[in-house]
């Protein structure tokens, strides 16, 4: 991987462009060919560097809802309980970390089913005597971009998801386009060909409805989503932080502020796991990792928090929504 090849990284993490022939204008862009982009591109993903290029939406605002998830799993039971839950469709993200709470996963469904009976069943049936049922109350930060040329200073990172203050006129669901244009953008000159041909209508549409989707909040970016293990972030850490209720505002602003803090969440607390606030941080090494927790307990004033270690990866999937 060159200094070009991270350059077309970055492009496709913070500035898709979205035309009709994007490679062709990533291409004028970074001064290559558009061949060239293609083919980089196509190498990336060959490689495993690039996971998928395509919307990423706002699941809250198309019909869905979502919680995060632990189980606390007896050692011997690890694997064929997260064998169970994997198989699960509403289940995108699962992971072994370490703490006693030791399976963590991401429940996602639509908002005719309930989220809390379902985690009830899954415990029922995995035979899981205690679990966390953690939803998001307010969204501080969900930016998931690695930086690949280090121009961005583990200070202010690029744009930056806070909770959606402003209420913005939704568009009508529609299914049907949400399904069409969910999955990897082929890489082929115009990648919108195939959408445009199954949905009858122009490329041009295509591109311009999600340009709608995303000025609406539907559809927070269209992106590259990335390996981080394979771009060179060997390490994250969920840290899980006990602020009191006045500093959770101060404590939510400033680790989104941070480059390499990818998510940042309020959750609710419970009696058995008092913790409200939660960061994604994301490093070349644990030292980088711990460096940045360092960096926001001196700047918050707050000491108390868990540090869930990522020991493996069960399952790491985009939604699928409306299947």
């Amino acid at each position: 991987m060159d200094e070009v090849d991270r350059k077309i990284l970055d492009v496709l993490q913070t500035g898709f462009p979205l035309c009709i022939n994007p490679w062709s204008s990533i291409g004028i862009k970074l001064g290559i060919s558009e061949h060239d982009v293609l083919q980089r591109i196509k190498q990336l993903k060959k490689d495993g560097i690039i996971r998928q290029i395509s919307p990423i939406f706002d699941s809250s605002k198309i019909g869905y809802h979502s919680t995060l998830c632990a189980f606390k799993v007896p050692d011997n039971r690890i694997e064929s309980v997260a064998e169970a839950l994997i198989g699960h469709c509403g289940i995108s993200h699962c992971y072994l970390r370490d703490n006693p709470y030791n399976i963590w996963f991401t429940l996602t469904l639509e908002k005719k089913f309930d989220l809390n009976e379902e985690l009830s069943s899954l415990a029922q049936i995995n035979d899981i005597d205690s679990w966390l049922d953690l939803p998001a109350l307010k969204v501080f930060k969900i930016s998931f971009t690695l930086d690949m040329n280090g121009c961005k200073k583990n200070t202010v990172s690029g744009k930056i998801d806070s909770c959606k203050n402003a209420v913005k006129n939704e568009l009508p669901l529609d299914k049907k386009f949400i399904r069409a244009v969910q999955h990897d953008l082929p890489l082929k000159r115009n990648p919108f060909e195939d959408i445009a041909r199954k949905l009858d209508c122009s490329q041009q549409n295509i591109v311009d409805n999600l340009k709608n989707y995303i000025n609406t909040g539907q559809i927070r970016r269209f992106a590259a989503i990335l390996r981080p293990l394979r771009a060179g972030y060997s390490v994250n850490l969920l840290v899980a932080w006990k602020p009191l209720v006045s500093n959770i505002e101060t404590l939510g602003k400033y680790a989104a502020s941070l480059a390499n803090v990818s998510h940042c969440y309020q959750r609710k607390e419970q009696l058995k796991w008092p913790y409200s606030v939660y960061t994604m941080i994301h490093g070349e090494n644990e030292d980088t990792c711990r460096n940045i927790i360092d960096n926001i307990m001196m700047n918050t004033n707050i000491s108390e928090f868990c540090v869930l270690k990522t020991c493996k990866e069960f399952k790491k999937v985009r939604v699928i929504y409306y299947p």
